[in-house]
């Protein structure tokens, strides 16, 4: 199946600038080898699900802060087989533990 729709993780510095460090089609993938920091491990993690050929904002954007709102952010893509219910459980809970700044 050609996936039309992208996950993007960006690194945010405390400059608040961004760097993108992936682009997956897979929830797994995402969660498996998307959350980790490439460059600064004080940086912060941003995760956006992007339509693939379009201009314009992105379908979802979840930084830390907004980890818990993205199992309902993507409840249309669950109800309509795009995503697996369990996968998106799984993505939150990976992602609400790794996208934080690490304590010093």
């Amino acid at each position: 199946m050609f996936r039309r729709i992208y996950w993007t993780v960006e690194e945010i510095s405390t400059s608040g600038e961004s760097m993108v460090t992936g682009i997956y089609t897979s929830i797994f993938d995402l969660y498996d080898r998307g959350f980790r920091r490439l460059n600064n491990p004080s940086n912060s993690l941003r995760l956006s699900l992007i339509k693939l050929d379009c201009a314009g904002k992105p379908l979802g954007c979840w930084t830390a802060d907004q980890a818990k709102q993205m199992e309902t952010d993507l409840r249309a893509y669950v109800e309509s087989g795009e995503f697996d219910p369990n996968g998106v459980k799984e993505l939150v809970a990976h992602f609400e533990a790794t996208a934080k700044v690490p304590s010093a």
